[in-house]
Parts: structure tokens; sequence; C-alpha cells
């Protein structure tokens, strides 16, 4: 019942927010009550209007302070002080701005308990009291660590409204001359100085509640809102001191989330509470460190470390700040961390140290020295008690990664073994060594299998007498082996353990079993558990006998009991080795003789023993080529087979796969050098052939599918082209476990790149464009991958710029996403940019003043008419689209009143201007045209009524002018609308920097399946005819590269466009237009 009771008025509250209208207006819960409570009014419903008497106030401050607001505040206090006890940070890694989990608060249950403390001090008593407002600061807080923003953002916004100054009971409007007393702009609260209200503990949290209302847009990504609060405040007279640290966080943490490190350093400099711990004080100093070392300011990071390190508390701290003090002065030797090492507060952390010094020395590019290191930190680990398991962890990951780099693999293969999965936490570590840990084990088998056959070799070619006394210390050092293995297997034995428990129960006595004062229950084989026993020893000592004549001899047991269990071998491997390298014998009789049957001591023998080394290195190359895409590891391998076994049939082969490597590495030389190698001493051989061979990925036919993983690729390729998203992201997965990521293509890349921006998953998207940078290093899509990189790097600035203009980036960017990104980024950089246009293979660089770009409107936009003009108007075109230029440029209001006030200071991030007017008419131009598909924009058909003159032919109903206006189209056949924008973009792109004092408009239109991007209009057939020389040769490697086949070139005008309805109206007309041309 008293569960429901709570449950009742948690409802009635939040009901309730509504009805008010000022402090001490009653609340109104009807229609909103159970039946049973009906009749029952509330305290709070019965609240009268006027002042309530002193007698009655004190009442209802004690009960409402003590038994409702204390217990609320003690278990959010609770709440967060566990949260801010239980929070681990990683000073390895950026910290998060604030010190406890986000994510692990919201899912605690007790912020309920809060809430519905304060609703009961709310709804159970006279709204005349003073900690109204109080309980509904507590509610809102509690509802923002919940993650319920919308609930937090009503209540911070009602205790705005509710609690502001008031003249004689009436609202003064919020933000106006009249809400101050001496007439200036204010939205806070003038708070009491001195002894008063405000000294007492029982302040007006209306002041506070505007702060958390800003940090609660920044929550929510609201930035321009939480910008212009926060503006706002910084600006009022009456902003109260004491909130001057809680401002400065905010600001800070609006920086933070926006990834301007610089600003968000120079405010949390300024955060300073003066009940913070010293845990807390040296957390924040070092926050301001990293965010000042990660935009440049090294003087004043080193200032913060050093801070840091004089308020910890937390040995770790130190040694993270003192790593990178060092790393920001230069210093390789690191005397500072060598000092700590000395210091038994450290004692504990001697691992974490050396493995700070491991990785300034791999900052150093000393990776010998940083190997060395982490071995020190793996004994320091292994001498602490308890172990820390996660740097043990992080030390045998960074030690495996050191030796992977160094070429190290088999070392490395055993210290990614030792790594557990469950303390590496950054997803890309994780993939790391979940992708290196099973390829480096084949390979560290085969490195065993090196390693013993080489050994093996290595006694079969010694002098007879040193191979002789090698041999014998060995069958010492197995025989001793072998029988301290029968006796422990004896001692352990059940059998033996319950046969010593038996003998210690009876009498010491020791007697003969074949005396005749035994009885023969006694009697050794009428005792079964004694016979039993020595069945069990004998086997245990000499195995499974075969029951023969001098079983004892070593040589009857080799020829007689092993020919059962092993299988015939080839005569070229040795008597004493099964074909896997195990050795065959187990005896505790062996002897230097039966190790000598095991080594190759025949040519024959020999010779497969090199063959088994040689075909272990190329296999390990293999590994490291396409499991781990690991080039210059693989070379390296090969290369040792090369070195080592130049004649060995593995040579032709392996060269081949130095061939792939250095073409999938761009190193075009070292592969036409590696090519030619192959070609000259093995011409007839079928790797020679295989360069040749159609089936060859790297073959002259590049574009031919007959290899399997080549073709399914492709498919892959035409799915995602073609708009089947979900079938070509699932068909991908499977390809990519079967084949890895050999045989990925820059095309397939690109595109899958565009995907992935198109839902907003920029950061998989960036990982693709690094992929193919660094694989396809000659790829001519790379000018277009670097672009988009830069451009998803800086989306939230772009964003922030293009909602400055009153543009909703959601609505703005889903017309066509790359582009406007695009071109915000230029807009946003324009006065710094310099253009490089492409000019025959040569780059120029253009002064600024004769670049000339679009506006957003004309960017991958249609006007809203077509405006063909011939030649005699050619001029008032170009100087109407000078004035539309001027015009957009006119639209981007940049003025300062709205934006956060940044420090002086030439290293603090510029501000993101937000206009303080609303957007105009002609602001409104900025948004893009409305179509049914948000990714294609069709253009407006008009009718224009070409001059008739001798130039004019009709074919197949299609009316051919050579001196009416022309569009230069591109075709795109089956193409999904995100890659026909992108298409469009390209050739924007491109005429920018190509045609810089010319206008090309790029629109496009689609028709059935098919998407025609739309050039121009030129003013005639020939000049559209010069436009599409110039650019169809660079369409394939240059503009659309990654679009390989399903598009075409023509050529139309306004008349004959508006004549195309369905696909087939566009093959018809191509072959008019082949037909008129003719």
């Amino acid at each position: 019942m008293k569960r429901r009771f709570f449950l009742f008025i948690l409802e009635c509250c939040i009901c309730a927010i509504p009805a008010f209208s000022q402090v001490g207006t009653t609340i109104s819960l009807k229609g909103n009550k159970p039946p049973e409570y009906a009749n029952k009014p509330l305290p709070a419903e019965r609240t009268p209007y006027g002042k309530i008497g002193k007698a009655k106030k004190f009442i209802q401050n004690t009960f409402v302070h003590y038994n409702f607001l204390f217990n609320a505040n003690r278990i959010f206090n609770d709440i967060m002080q566990q949260a801010v006890a239980s929070n681990v940070d990683d000073y390895a890694r950026l910290l998060r701005f604030y010190p406890y989990d986000e994510k692990a608060l919201a899912a605690d249950k007790r912020f309920d308990s809060v809430i519905q403390h304060a609703t009961a001090g709310l709804l159970l008593h006279d709204l005349r009291n003073d900690y109204v407002d109080e309980l509904y600061f507590i509610t809102g807080k509690s509802y923002f660590f919940e993650k319920k923003y919308d609930s937090s953002q009503y209540t911070f916004q009602y205790l705005n409204y509710a609690f502001a100054p008031k003249d004689d009971g009436y609202d003064i409007p919020i933000g106006s001359n009249s809400s101050s007393a001496d007439k200036r702009f204010s939205i806070s609260n003038k708070e009491k100085s001195g002894i008063g209200k405000n000294n007492l503990k029982n302040i007006n949290r209306r002041n506070d509640a505007l702060v958390w209302l800003a940090r609660n847009f920044i929550e929510q990504k609201n930035y321009v809102q939480a910008q212009i609060l926060l503006n706002n405040l910084s600006r009022d007279v009456h902003f109260p001191e004491r909130l001057q640290p809680l401002l400065n966080e905010t600001k800070a943490y609006y920086f933070y989330q926006q990834n301007i490190y610089d600003s968000a350093a120079y405010y949390l400099s300024r955060s300073h509470f003066n009940d913070d711990s010293k845990t807390l004080k040296a957390r924040r100093h070092y926050l301001t460190a990293q965010l000042y070392q990660l935009s440049g300011a090294d003087s004043a990071a080193l200032h913060f470390y050093e801070a840091a390190k004089k308020y910890s508390t937390d040995p770790q701290l130190d040694i993270y700040a003192e790593k990178n003090i060092a790393a920001l002065n230069n210093r390789s030797d690191a005397n500072d961390l060598n000092t700590l090492l000395r210091k038994n507060k450290y004692f504990l952390y001697k691992d974490l140290i050396y493995y700070q010094q491991a990785e300034i020395a791999r900052a150093n590019h000393d990776d010998k020295k940083a190997i060395d290191l982490l071995q020190q930190s793996v004994i320091a680990n292994r001498s602490i008690q308890p172990q820390n398991g996660q740097q043990r962890s992080k030390t045998f990951f960074l030690l495996a990664n050191t030796e992977y780099d160094n070429n190290l693999f088999a070392s490395a293969s055993a210290h990614y073994d030792s790594v557990s999965a469950n303390f590496i936490t950054d997803s890309i570590d994780k993939h790391t060594l979940q992708h290196r840990s099973h390829p480096l084990h084949l390979f560290a088998v085969n490195a065993d299998s090196m390693h013993v056959q080489d050994s093996l070799l290595t006694l079969a070619n010694m002098p007879e007498k040193d191979r002789t006394a090698i041999l014998k210390q060995a069958a010492r050092r197995i025989r001793k082996s072998i029988d301290k293995r029968e006796d422990e297997a004896e001692n352990n034995s059940p059998l033996a353990n319950r046969l010593i428990q038996r003998q210690q129960q009876t009498t010491p006595t020791t007697s003969d079993l074949f005396s005749q004062g035994a009885s023969a229950a006694a009697w050794y084989f009428n005792n079964q558990p004694l016979k039993s026993s020595g069945y069990q020893r004998f086997k245990q000592k000499f195995g499974n006998r075969p029951n023969v004549d001098n079983w004892q001899r070593l040589s009857a047991i080799s020829g007689t009991a092993n020919i059962r269990n092993t299988p015939q071998t080839a005569e070229d491997i040795p008597d004493a080795f099964n074909a896997d390298s195990t050795l065959k014998l187990d005896s505790s009789e062996i002897t230097a003789q039966d190790l000598l049957a095991g080594l190759p001591m025949t040519s024959a023998q020999k010779a497969n023993a090199n063959n088994i080394i040689s075909q272990a290195i190329l296999d390990n190359g293999k590994i490291l080529q396409n499991s781990l895409e690991n080039f210059r590891g693989a070379i390296f391998v090969y290369d040792s087979l090369l070195q080592t076994f130049p004649k060995s049939r593995q040579v032709p082969e392996a060269l081949y796969n130095i061939f792939v490597c250095y073409t999938l590495l761009g190193d075009s030389a070292n592969a036409l050098q590696v090519k030619n190698n192959l070609l000259n001493n093995y011409p007839s051989d079928s790797w020679s052939k295989k360069l040749f061979a159609k089936q060859n990925r790297f073959a002259v036919s590049a574009t031919s599918l007959a290899d399997s993983a080549t073709k399914t690729y492709n498919d892959i390729y035409n799915l995602f082209l073609s708009g089947k998203f979900e079938e070509a992201v699932q068909q991908k997965n499977i390809a990519d476990k079967k084949y890895g990521s050999f045989y990925w293509t820059p095309q397939l890349l690109y595109i899958e790149a565009i995907y992935h921006v198109s839902k907003n998953e920029d950061s998989t998207a960036i990982g693709k464009l690094n992929y193919l940078i660094k694989t396809f290093a000659s790829s001519p899509m790379l000018p277009q991958a670097k672009t988009m990189i830069d451009v998803l790097k800086h989306r939230k600035e772009i964003e922030a710029y293009l909602r400055s203009l009153h543009i909703s980036p959601e609505d703005y960017l889903q017309n066509n996403i790359l582009a406007r990104l695009e071109e915000a980024s230029q807009k946003m950089n324009q006065p710094e940019r310099r253009v490089a246009l492409y000019r025959d293979g040569n780059l120029v660089d253009m002064p600024e003043e004769k670049i000339s770009t679009n506006s957003p409107t004309q960017l991958n936009a249609p006007d809203k008419t077509f405006a063909i003009q011939n030649a005699a108007t050619d001029t008032a075109q170009q100087q109407t689209q000078s004035n539309q230029q001027q015009t957009a440029n006119n639209n981007i209001v940049t003025t300062q009143d709205n934006a956060i006030e940044k420090p002086d200071s030439d290293k603090i991030a510029v501000n993101i201007n937000v206009p303080n007017t609303p957007p105009t008419d002609s602001a409104k131009t900025l948004k893009p045209a409305q179509s049914k598909d948000s990714a294609i924009v069709k253009p407006q058909k008009v009718t224009v009524n070409p001059p008739v003159n001798n130039t004019t032919r009709v074919v197949d109903g299609f009316t051919f002018n050579n001196n009416a206006p022309q569009y230069v189209t591109i075709v795109l056949d089956n193409v999904a609308p995100v890659y026909a924008t992108e298409a469009g973009n390209a050739f924007n792109r491109y005429n920018l920097l190509t045609f810089p004092n010319k206008q090309y408009n790029v629109n496009s239109q689609q028709i059935g399946d098919e998407t025609l991007i739309l050039i121009g209009p030129f003013k005639n057939n020939a000049e559209a005819q010069d436009y599409q020389s110039k650019i169809q040769p660079h369409a394939s490697n240059e503009i659309i590269p990654w679009i390989t086949t399903g598009y075409s070139f023509i050529k139309i005008s306004p008349e004959n466009l508006n004549k195309l309805h369905t696909k087939a109206d566009v093959e018809k007309y191509k072959s008019a237009e082949s037909k008129a041309e003719n």
C-alpha cells in the first residue's frame, strides 16, 4: 500500500508541473488521481494564496528540509561519491571529462528514490516553504543523470520560469531591461550578499538550474542553444561569483564534446572548486594538461602535468605525468622515471614504469631498447604480489607489437598468446590481437619445425666424435626425464595412494608373502590389490611389452612394438622420428645409437630436411602476405628463403609473391626488378607463366573474373553500386572470413566508405579510406580518399557552421552529404585556402582572387528554372550568377553576439559563429530543393523552342540542333542514389579545380534505373563537345575511378531532355544521337 502511495505521488508530481504559474500557486490534480484518492486533496493542492505565517513556515521548512530534502540529498550524494570512487581512469588515453562512468551512473536505480523523496516533499507540504526550488533542482539533476534529458530540461525550464524575479506577484519578462533594477540586461537572479539566505545554504537554485540547462543542451548535442545560454550567462552582471567555476566547467565541456581542445583546456583550467579533494584536483590538472598537449600548447601542458604531480595521491598518475613530461621535452633517457624506480612508494608499479620507458623508447624509434625494457617490465610484474593482470597484458601486447614490427614473428606469437583479451579495452587493439593471434600461431608452428630440422642437420654434419658426445648427453637427459615422469606417475596414482593409506592403517611389521604362516588370502597371487599394483608399476616402467623372448632388448622393441602402432614412412624419414618430427622412442633404456637413427645421415634425408625448411619459410611468407597483409614482413621472409636456399624449388613461387607484395605496396620499381628476375631465370616455370595468365590479379588483363575471389568481390562491388546494401554487407562479411582482405580493390573500398558515410558511420569510413591510402599508394583515388577523410574529421565543426546559418545539418546534408560537407568546409577555410589546379599532370597554384566557388544552391542542387540563354545573353547570365553568388555570401551572418567568449590567445580555437537574427527569405535559399528521392535532385523540365535553321535534324522523334543549348550528360546505369550523387560531386569538384573561371552547374535527374548527371547548359553543341573531349579521358582514372563500368556520355538539349521518361527512352535517344552524328 505504501509503495502504491508513493508511486501515486510521483505520478501526481509529473502531472502537476504544468499547473504551476508562480511560487505558491496551488496544484490541481483533478482527473489525474486514482479513484480512491479523488476526494482527498493533498497539502500542495490546499496551498492558499498570500503570505504564510512565521510559525507555520518554520514548521513546514523543518519538515521539508529534514524529512525529505535531507534524505534526497543524502542518497544523491552517496550515489555520486560511489560513482567517483569506483571510477577507473586510463591515464594512457584522454580522460573522460567527468570523474565517473555516465552509463553506469544512469543505471543506478537509487535516483528513483531521490525523485520519490523530492516529489513527496513537494506534494505533502505547503508550497510556500523555502525549499521548493531545492526539491525541483535535485529532481532535475536526478533526471539528468538517468539520461532522461527531456524530463530534466522540462524541470530546469520550470525553475527558470517559476522562480524568476516578480513585480508584486506579476511575472517580469525574462531577459528584458525591466528584469533588473539597474535596467541592465540580465537573465539570472541577483543573489543577496552578507549574512543572509545565501549564506545559510538555502540558495535560490534558479541560477544553478540555468547552468545545468546548458549542460543538458550539450548532452542533447544542441550546441547552438547551449552556446547562446552560456554566452548570456557569461555577460550577465548579476550572475553570482559562486557559480563561475561551474560555468567555466560547463564551457569546457561544451568545447570538449566538439573536440576543440584548446578552448576546453582554457576554461577547465579556470574551474577551481573549493570543495574538491586533492584527487579530483590532480585529475582535473592532468586532463587540462592532456587537452593542452592535444592542441599543441606544450608549455602549458608541462605546467599542468607538474601541477597534477603536486596534488596527486595516485602513483599511476605520477608515472604517466612524468612520462608525458619526458615526451614533451623530447627526452629519451627518462631519468625522472628511473628515479621513481628507486622509491619504495612505486615498488608495486615498477612494471608500469618500465612500460612507460619502453613507450618513450618506441617513440624515439629505439625498438631494441623498448624490447629490453618490456622484458624487464614482465619480470617486475612477476615479482609483484598480487600481480597486475591488466598491466601484464598491456606489456605483453606492446612487446608483441614491437617484435611484430621488427619481423620477430615467432616471439611475437608467444607474447600475443600471453595477452588476456579481457584487459584490452581499445577496439582497435582488440581487433589487432584477434587478427594476428591465429596466423602467428601457424607461423610459430612452422618455425618450430624449421628449428627441429635445422638442429638435426647440424648434428648430422658434425664430426663423429662431437656428435656422439652430444647424443650420449642427450640420451642421459632423456632417461632421467622418463624415470622422473614414471616415479611421479607411480606416486600420484590413486591405487598407490590407497595402498599407502592401507599400509599406514596396519601394523608396520612386514610379513613374508610366501611364508607358511601367511593365510591363503594374503598370498601375492591371491591378493588382487597387490597383483593390480604390480601390473600397473610394470606397465608404467616398461610400457606395453610383446609376449616374446628378449623383450628387454631395445632393438626388439623398436622393431616389434612400434611396428604395429606406427605406419610405414618414406625412406627419407629417419627411423627414430615420426612424420611430424616427434620422437618414436620413449624408454628408460634409450641410448645414443637410438638417437643416431633419427638423424638425416643420407643425402635423401638431408635433401628432405632442407625441403621441409624451405617449404616452411615459404608457408610463413604466405601467412604474412595473405592472412596478415604484412607485405614488408612477407618480403623479409621470402628474401631469407632466397638467401638461404637459392636453388630450392620454392624460389619461383617466392619471387612471384615478392612481386605481388611490391605491387600492393605501390613500389613499381622493385616489382619490375623482381618480375624480370623471375622471367629471366625461370622463363618456363608455371609461376612465370602466371604473370600473364588471365586469372592472375596482377596480369595485363586485370579485369578478368576467372579467379573466384576476384569474382566474388566484383559481385559485392556491383551490389553496393546498385544500392543493395544489406545483401552487399552480408556477402562481404562472408567473403572476408574466407579470403581475408587480400582481394579488396580500391573501388570497393571507396564505395563502401561512401556507404558508411551515408549511415553516419564516419569512423568506419575513415578506416576503409586509410586502408585504401596505405595499401594502394598508386591508385588514382587517393586524392578523393584524402579529401573525404579531411572532411569527415571536421564533420562536427562543419555541421556547427551549417547550424550557424540556420540550416539543419540533418536536412541539409541528406540531399548530398559529401557535397555539402565539402562545400561547407571550403566556405570555412576560404580565406586561407590555396587551390591547386591540375593541368596535364602538373600542379599549378592559383591566387585566391581568381577562384570562384559556387554558392550552396549551385553545388549539386537544381536552380528553380533552367535559364537557357544564347550567346547574346551569355554576359548577362554570368552577371546574374555573380549577383547570386554575392547574395548568398551576404546571407552568411558572422556576428559575434551569440558566440561563447574565447580566451585571448592565438592558440585558442576560433568561435563558431551563430547569427542573432532569424533567417530571412533569402537565407532560406541555402536549403536544397525538396524531391521525392532525397539523394537525387531532379531539374525542372522546361519547354524551349530552338531556333529553326539548316542545322536542325529530326531523328526518331528527337530534334538535334547544333546551335541549341546542350548538356554534357553522364548516364549512370543501375547506380544507387548515394553513389550517383557522389559522382556528381566528383565532376563538380573536378570542374572547380580544372576550370576555375567557368561556372558549370552540376545537376542530376533520375529516369527509371538510370541517373543522368547534367553539366551545363553550354551555349551550343560545339562548346559541349569541347568540354566533353576534355573531361571524358579523365573520367575513368581521375574523376570517378571508383565506378568501373555502367556509365556513358551523351549530349542532350533541354527539349530532348523533356522527352525522356523511361529507360527505353534513354536508350532510344542514344541510338538517335549516334545516327545524327553520323
